[in-house]
């Protein structure tokens, strides 16, 4: 570009303004390409790099209060290396159900080759061959004796009715935890299970499913509601929340809608989940009016509400996530990489706190805590008050080292008790499924379903979470639910289940013992 030094001003006063003012411009937009720089370095990273954010602990501890005793954290313990198989084929597991083939010696070969004697058994040698044999669909036809009186006629006895969980509807209990678990499971979406029933040879319309999906949710309602009520109990619930696409009714397109998952302790493990069309606070206000503990969440905006109406009657208390925390500065590293490693180092040396701590009685990773964790804490925050003022606000760091001293109190909360968290990851964990099955089915095709989907989605990960085959509990409490006791629901939540087959062993159909 050509510059015209005719035009330009002959006062020096005037020249000195326009060169600040160029200086003041081009700072701006260096600041402004850094923080694009960031932002490109974040989507690439998030597009091809790694999702772990594990530190490099050969980097060694802070070194800058060293005139304070910070006690070094006991190493990790390592856990013991699983054996390795030796070489050759797997032992066949005890679970999978195995059939034993006689396979004869043909008659031809029965005969000496040298001395003409017939041959006689000695023994028998086994191989083992591992087969799929696909699961069928089968029509059940329920031949249902007619008596009568041979005398007078008056009398007319009809055997009953086999167990229908649909009422007059004619999916077996089998098939409709077994479509539930393919779809909130598996993440197998409606139509393209459809396409797999027909290789089968039978033909089950999308449409027909999710009307028994929904006839499903109407009929486990009351196990929902003691799961909502046993979450309500706990001392402390995590929450957070990932978004969904929702066909938009009768008009084109879709609206993005949320999932919320709310965890309870470990006295109460369930996942509970709710539909929201919005991410305001309404959500998870109207899910947490009635409870009275700790929550633990992100800093998102949406909960400072709660909170703060909550102060005046204690009701809720805020625990924060240093995962959350972590990422910030994890992520700030491009820009300021000794303050970033520096706050690292701090994070770090908590996480390796809390690993040793993990195996032992919460009275004890509280004492832990008080003797190893506060004193790096109060380090870690006299040291974001002093780089809190040599940074700029908006960079990176800035805004790490702000994030960090804003949320002080929830990041540190969990020193409180040996029962809360150091961060939100397990509830992270929860919405997987959720993530992973948006990515199949793309969107919910409506309101309804997508409730239908968030009510379904409790059970299975609610079933995970206590270790349990969502297919099997779905399948016995499908039969169990017409029969069961309402004053024993209790007994039918997925973390009291085990003990209840323990019991009674699973629920058998009234037919199954005339099946070959």
């Amino acid at each position: 570009m050509e510059i015209n030094l005719d035009k330009l001003p002959k006062d020096p006063e005037l020249l000195q303004e326009l060169i600040l003012g160029l200086v003041e411009k081009l700072k701006g937009q260096d600041d402004l390409i850094a923080k694009l720089k960031h932002q490109l370095g974040l989507l690439r990273r998030g597009r091809f790099g790694k999702s772990s954010e594990r530190f490099d602990e050969e980097q060694g501890r802070l070194d800058f209060f060293a005139d304070k005793e910070i006690p070094t954290p006991p190493k990790r313990k390592k856990r013991p290396k699983k054996k390795q198989a030796g070489h050759g084929r797997r032992k066949p597991q005890n679970e999978v159900p195995e059939t034993v083939i006689a396979v004869p010696v043909p008659e031809d070969r029965m005969i000496c080759k040298h001395c003409n004697v017939r041959l006689t058994a000695m023994g028998v040698e086994v191989t083992r061959q591992i087969d799929y044999i696909p699961p069928k669909l089968n029509y059940l036809c329920f031949e249902r004796e007619v008596c009568s009186c041979p005398k007078c006629h008056g009398t007319v006895e009809v055997a009953d009715i086999p167990h229908q969980p649909i009422k007059k509807g004619m999916p077996g209990p089998g098939l409709l935890a077994h479509i539930i678990t393919s779809k909130y499971m598996d993440h197998i979406p409606l139509q393209r299970l459809k396409r797999i029933f027909r290789r089968s040879n039978f033909k089950i319309n999308a449409s027909t499913m999710c009307g028994w999906i929904a006839a499903v949710v109407s009929l486990l309602k009351p196990i929902h509601d003691a799961m909502l009520a046993s979450i309500l109990t706990s001392m402390v619930i995590s929450t957070d929340a990932t978004g969904i696409q929702v066909k938009n009714g009768n008009k084109k397109g879709q609206r993005k809608s949320y999932f919320w998952a709310y965890l309870g302790d470990e006295d109460n493990p369930h996942v509970m989940f709710d539909f929201t069309e919005t991410h305001s606070r309404a959500g998870p206000k109207n899910f947490l009016k009635n409870y009275c503990g700790y929550l633990q969440a992100d800093a998102h905006p949406v909960y400072d509400g709660l909170f703060t109406e909550a102060s005046e009657g204690k009701k809720l208390i805020e625990v924060g996530c240093m995962a959350h925390c972590r990422r910030r500065f994890f992520n700030s590293q491009d820009t300021d990489r000794e303050r970033a490693e520096d706050a690292l180092k701090f994070i770090s040396a908590l996480y390796d706190i809390e690993e040793c701590a993990r195996d032992v009685s919460h009275e004890e990773r509280k004492s832990i805590r008080e003797s190893l964790a506060e004193p790096i804490i109060e380090s870690f925050h006299e040291w974001l008050q002093i780089n809190q003022t040599r940074v700029l606000p908006k960079s990176p760091i800035g805004e790490a080292i702000d994030y960090a001293s804003k949320n002080w109190g929830a990041l540190t909360r969990y020193l409180e008790d040996g029962r809360l968290k150091i961060d939100n990851n397990h509830t992270e964990r929860a919405l997987r499924g959720v993530v992973i099955g948006r990515k199949n089915y793309m969107f919910a095709g409506s309101e309804g379903g997508a409730r239908n989907a968030a009510f379904l989605y409790s059970f299975v990960e609610s079933c995970k979470r206590n270790d349990i085959d969502p297919y099997e509990y779905l399948r016995d409490i499908l039969i169990r639910i017409d029969t069961h006791p309402a004053s024993k629901i209790d007994q039918l939540l997925p973390a009291n289940w085990k003990a209840l087959v323990e019991e009674t062993g699973l629920a058998k159909l009234p037919y199954e013992d005339y099946l070959q």
